[in-house]
């Protein structure tokens, strides 16, 4: 079982939406939120530990 192709030569990449700013925008913001929700989140509950347990 081979490969139907036979040669690499003329092969290109294609990034879709690469091209774009509204993707590039929104992934930035999917990008913010993953990395800044959870220390947010973790500051907010080691906050309400804190002052149960003071």
């Amino acid at each position: 079982m081979g490969s139907p192709i036979d040669s690499w030569e003329g092969a290109t990449a294609v990034f879709t939406g690469a091209h774009s700013s509204f993707s590039i925008g929104l992934s930035l913001l999917i990008l913010v939120v993953v990395c800044v929700a959870p220390i947010v989140y973790s500051a907010i509950h080691e906050k309400a530990q804190y002052d149960k347990h003071s």
